[in-house]
């Protein structure tokens, strides 16, 4: 299948960042549309509102919820495992954030599950919360199993100013389409999604849900407990687009939270 052939099938796929379509109700960030609203907007967005196992979260090192299986625990299928190589990739502004599609070739293990990796996409400020501390970026790593399942993989984007500019995230910034809503094929480039992770492999894993309506629960998280560090530029090139996109962090209702460290 050629590229731009299989850059359009993936775009089909229901993920909740291209969720909105002109047959769905229009939802934003802000106002009478914004995330408190979501549930009343549409009946199929009725988990916004009354879903249990919700995202994003705040994630706090002394929570109770939380099991360390870091260490000596005999259980491998604790720690996902990644499967990843260069892949080519299309882009899209959807209107609610930058996000890359991906040819099928990366995977990750989860639980002896097996979650192909189809769109990466990315929020300012950040979804998701380390003890009660928000991030200027985070990276959505959206992955599929065969029976529809999902598992996201979160990475923590924060400025320094010694960072040196990450190349292969650089790649994605230099591809934004200039039109909102038409997903451009990139021509002779590869990703390499490896680079977008921090070296400390440590994460906490649990249930949730989409961030985005139709906010939909059963959703795997993996997120990475370090950040990873960029220059501000390379932020501030996000920002330009979408400096507020960013679902607040629901209740936890007495999740489990397993800290664990992917391979």
């Amino acid at each position: 299948m050629k590229h731009s052939a299989l850059f359009t099938a993936i775009t089909i796929i229901f993920f909740a960042i291209s969720y909105c379509s002109k047959h769905k109700a229009h939802w934003s960030y802000d106002g009478g549309e914004g995330p408190a609203h979501w549930g009343d907007l549409d009946s199929k967005y009725l988990a916004c509102k009354t879903g249990s196992i919700q995202s994003p979260v705040n994630i706090t090192e002394d929570s109770v919820e939380i099991e360390d299986l870091t260490k000596n625990h005999p259980d491998s299928l604790a720690s996902p495992v990644f499967h990843y190589k260069k892949l080519h990739f299309s882009e899209i502004d959807n209107g609610h954030t930058i996000q890359a599609n991906v040819e099928e070739g990366d995977s990750l293990t989860l639980e002896g599950k097996n979650y192909v990796l189809k769109q990466v996409h990315f929020h300012s400020p950040s979804e998701n919360h380390l003890n009660g501390r928000s991030y200027p970026l985070e990276g959505h790593l959206v992955h599929q199993a065969d029976d529809g399942e999902l598992a996201v993989v979160a990475v923590f984007y924060n400025a320094s100013p010694g960072a040196e500019k990450n190349s292969e995230l650089e790649k994605i910034w230099n591809h934004i389409p200039a039109e909102k809503e038409k997903e451009i094929p990139v021509e002779n480039e590869f990703i390499d999604f490896t680079a977008f992770f921090p070296e400390n492999k440590t994460m906490y894993r649990f249930d949730g849900s989409l961030t985005t309506p139709p906010c939909s629960e059963g959703v795997k998280w993996n997120v990475f407990a370090s950040s990873v560090l960029l220059p501000e530029s390379q932020i501030i090139a996000f920002q330009k687009h979408y400096d507020h996109n960013a679902r607040p962090v629901q209740e936890l209702n007495h999740r489990k939270i397993v800290k664990t460290a992917s391979k």
